[in-house]
This record gives C-alpha cells, structure tokens and sequence, in this order.
C-alpha cells in the first residue's frame, strides 16, 4: 500500500481551507499527475477530530505523514500523541514577524517544515531541521489555481474618504 500524505487545517482557517482543498483536488483530479502517496484532508476543529480521522485512515504498514497548513491550536501533549502515530510537518509563514517569538523554538517539535516565503530557509537550516519551499501552500495559491477572491467588503472607491492605500510592513 502507497504511503499517505494527509494536510490538515482548522475549520476556522478560511483562506487556508481553501488553499489546501484546492491542492488536493488538483491532486486527486488531474490524471497527468502521477502520485507515489495517497493524498488527503484533514479539516479540524479539536484534536478529537484529528486523532479520529488518524485512527480511521492511517496506512498501518507504510509511512504517513501530516502536514499542519496552519498553526495547530493543540497542546504539546496532543502533538506528541500525533507524533507517535505520522510524521508531523509544518508551513510557517510571516517568518520576519514570527521568528524570534515563536518558530525558533517551535521548529523542534516537527520533523520538517515548508516555510511560505522561501527566502528566509537559511534562518531554519543553520538548525539542522529538514526544511522545504512551501510556496505552495501560499494562500495565493488559491486564486492561482482557480478561486477567486471577492472584494465586497472593502468600501467602494468612490466612496472612499482618502485617496492613498496602506502599502504594508517595511521589513
């Protein structure tokens, strides 16, 4: 039996629900592409959720590996319990504004990672950790494959009170 890759996201994950159902229909879907693993989504709202959907479709006699999307709001305990059953990946993005806070220490508890903005990779390698483009899992990459996000709730332009646009972070 092929080994399982399994992307999880929290339903409360709007933009990267979309992303990871997008990524695994395309997968599924498109005969040109030739898969070695079986793929699939896991979207959650507890670790009950997860370790339900790990005990109904894990691959007993070949690897499985779990990729968290997004940050997974579980406890320590929780991601050693998943850890004993797959291996755990995780995607960081906004490296700069996260790095020292959280992902330096974090990064341990994985046995790789995908990091959304690849430039920043070395800040990851000098660690030794495993550590992979993860582009893909951008949530542009949702409007790139196909869907498209609506604008409604900006105000219209004309309606607008000031004619200038914040640009963003300087970092």
């Amino acid at each position: 039996m092929r080994p399982s890759i399994f992307l999880a996201v929290s339903l409360s994950s709007n933009y990267k629900k979309k992303v990871v159902e997008k990524i695994v229909d395309e997968l599924k879907s498109n005969v040109s592409i030739k898969l070695e693993y079986n793929i699939d989504r896991i979207v959650y709202q507890s670790f009950n959720d997860i370790s339900n959907f790990l005990k109904a479709n894990l691959n007993s006699t070949s690897e499985n590996i779990i990729i968290f999307v997004d940050i997974p709001n579980i406890s320590l305990e929780e991601i050693y319990q998943i850890k004993s059953m797959a291996k755990i990946f995780q995607v960081f993005a906004d490296i700069p504004e996260h790095y020292h806070s959280f992902f330096k220490y974090t990064q341990f508890l994985y046995k790789g990672i995908f990091i959304e903005e690849p430039e920043y990779k070395n800040f990851f390698d000098i660690y030794g950790l495993a550590s992979y483009d993860g582009s893909l899992f951008c949530h542009e990459t949702a409007k790139i494959i196909g869907e498209t996000s609506s604008y409604e709730s900006l105000i219209p332009f004309r309606k607008r009170l000031y004619d200038f646009s914040f640009v963003g972070r300087l970092d």
